[in-house]
């Protein structure tokens, strides 16, 4: 089989250039509304942060001493602060602090034809754009969002973080379809990460310390209260005088007491007597023993012994039947009964008096008791407060150490630093629409091309005298029919001789 000719392939071509025309026409139609309508400039805003070392790294100080050094260079942190920087947290803080999820002023249109139409068209594919959306969601295959939601879902689409392996510092990149406004956002968003990142990395120690001091202050004043009126319902202010008080007073009690005691055995040891001497024939009333002088059962012993002798003496001269010693009798039983119930009165009263006394002695060693508890419990008080004085007056110290620390931080630079501040391109990024349009027409003749080349696989007519010698093996005899006043024939019809004359 023969290589084609040049003249050959050049007459394909000729006789396939509508079809080549019409392939470079609907590609360059598709590629100029790719370009002009559906493709929007894309802007780049970037931003270089360096992460060096700082304080957040170090552990939190303790309330028993200061903040620890820090010492070291680690460049694995950069992946923590771009793991913050694409937190959703400050995203949401974002479209929040600038409203971005607030409906807009719709667009105005352009002045030029060009401009106006271009507009329309675009306007035109995003209502499509909105449609194939809904479409989607209607028929499960994509969550309908609301526009808080939709604008977090094309921020976090639109910034991205690139950290370098060796690198201590991480690019911020704001992708945009707008020309200004991306380095305003971009560096909105630095801000709040900026402050959020020191929040995260903030001890609160401040607040701890707050609390502390205000817990243990309330707790302060709650013990004085208690102590206060602890004291004053007690009476405890001057241990030491009330308790030798009470001592002497217990003193005496317990004497009065002892007093109390021997008066009653003695009364009770006359009682007992008396009963003895009632219960004999003759009743001896001088063996209940002495009484104090001009008392009750004085007079009435001396009485029963007058008697007791005038009964004699009325013996001596009467009988023991007669009246008068009759009536002597009667008269001793009366004094006897007397004496016996004023003997028995005194029992009970100084009975009454020894409890009396003993009571009161109770009462005293009581209220030593009391007083001793009381002074145990004032004294815990005591050590309590000024175990409370003591914690407050630490914390206290502690938290202007904290607040000067705190103050020194506010100072001090982080770890995070913008060595680069993002500003508003100049230009859009990507490829640019000349060239665009250059490998449009590329691809345009490259499908052109493979489509000639699949029609001519699968055409099997014949085109050429040539051609026709090629596959008979024999010459050509005659060519029949008009011959085309373009350069290469477009069609022919050639007779085919056996070479004979």
């Amino acid at each position: 089989m023969q290589e084609p000719s040049l003249r050959y392939l050049v007459g394909v071509l000729w006789n396939r250039r509508w079809a080549i025309t019409s392939i470079v026409t609907l590609t360059m139609l598709i590629a100029l509304v790719y370009v002009f309508i559906v493709r929007d400039d894309l802007y780049m805003v970037s931003a270089r942060v360096l992460v060096k070392i700082g304080r957040e790294q170090a552990p939190p100080a303790t309330v028993l001493g200061s903040g620890p050094q820090v010492i070291g260079y680690r460049s694995a942190e950069v992946n923590t602060e771009t793991e913050i920087f694409q937190s959703r947290q400050l995203y949401e803080q974002l479209v929040t602090d600038l409203g971005l999820d607030k409906p807009g002023l719709p667009p105005v249109p352009p002045a030029g034809m060009f401009q106006r139409v271009r507009f329309e068209l675009k306007a035109i594919s995003k209502a499509l754009s909105d449609w194939k959306d809904e479409l989607l969601i209607r028929v499960g295959l994509r969550p309908r969002l609301d526009d808080r939601q939709k604008v977090i879902a094309q921020l976090q689409k639109s910034i991205r973080v690139e950290a370098g392996t060796d690198s201590n510092v991480f690019i911020a990149v704001l992708s945009t379809p707008f020309r200004k406004g991306g380095a305003a956002l971009l560096n909105h968003h630095i801000e709040n990460y900026l402050r959020y990142r020191q929040k995260l990395y903030a001890e609160n120690s401040v607040q701890l310390f707050v609390d502390e001091v205000d817990r243990t202050t309330a707790q302060l004043d709650s013990m004085d209260k208690q102590l206060q009126e602890f004291e004053n319902r007690s009476q405890i202010t001057s241990y030491e005088k009330q308790k030798d008080v009470l001592v002497e007073r217990l003193s005496q009690a317990q004497a009065a007491e002892n007093d109390a005691g021997i008066v009653l055995r003695d009364i009770e040891g006359k009682v007992r007597r008396m009963e003895a001497a009632l219960k004999g024939g003759r009743p001896n009333f001088g063996s209940i023993g002495d009484f104090p002088r001009e008392s009750l059962p004085h007079n009435l012993v001396n009485q029963l012994a007058e008697l007791d002798r005038e009964r004699e003496q009325l013996r001596l001269k009467e009988l023991d039947s007669s009246d008068k010693i009759r009536n002597n009798r009667e008269q001793f039983q009366v004094v006897a009964g007397m004496l016996e119930a004023n003997l028995r009165a005194l029992l009970e009263e100084r009975r009454a008096q020894y409890g009396s006394r003993q009571r009161a002695r109770e009462r005293i060693q009581a209220d030593l008791a009391g007083l001793h508890a009381a002074q145990v419990q004032w004294r815990d008080m005591k050590r309590q407060i000024a175990d409370l004085e003591n914690h407050n007056l630490f914390y206290r110290r502690k938290l202007e150490e904290t607040r000067a620390n705190d103050s020194m931080n506010v100072r001090e630079l982080g770890n995070v630093v913008v060595i680069e501040r993002p500003a508003d391109p100049i230009q859009p990024v990507g490829i640019r629409k000349t060239a665009l349009l250059e490998i449009a027409v590329a691809v345009a003749l490259v499908l052109a091309l493979a489509w000639i080349t699949v029609l001519e696989f699968f055409d099997t007519r014949v085109k050429s005298p040539e051609e026709l010698e090629r596959y008979m093996g024999k010459p050509v005899f005659a060519v029949l029919g008009e011959r085309s006043r373009a350069r290469f024939p477009v069609s022919k019809r050639a007779v085919v001789t056996d070479g004979s004359a």
